[in-house]
């Protein structure tokens, strides 16, 4: 017994393929832009990473008391 396919059937099928293809085609787009070292993309993910790195430190330091006097 054979089941036949429905127009819905169909859909999913092609959907889910669409979404694996463009998945693909945006990680590798994605990927080639950030090893690209003159990349806006890269500059800005870079310049992100830096102001959380700075938010993280400025919260450190205006906690040190706790850091330095309660956890040991």
């Amino acid at each position: 017994m054979s089941k036949e396919l429905t127009k819905t059937d169909v859909k999913n099928i092609v959907r889910d393929e669409f979404d694996k293809k463009f998945n693909q085609l945006f990680t590798d787009a994605l990927i080639k832009e950030l090893k690209n070292n003159s990349s806006g993309a890269r500059r800005e993910l870079i310049d992100i990473i830096k102001k959380a790195m700075l938010s993280v430190h400025k919260f450190m330091w205006m906690r040190r008391d706790t850091w330095q006097n309660q956890i040991k």
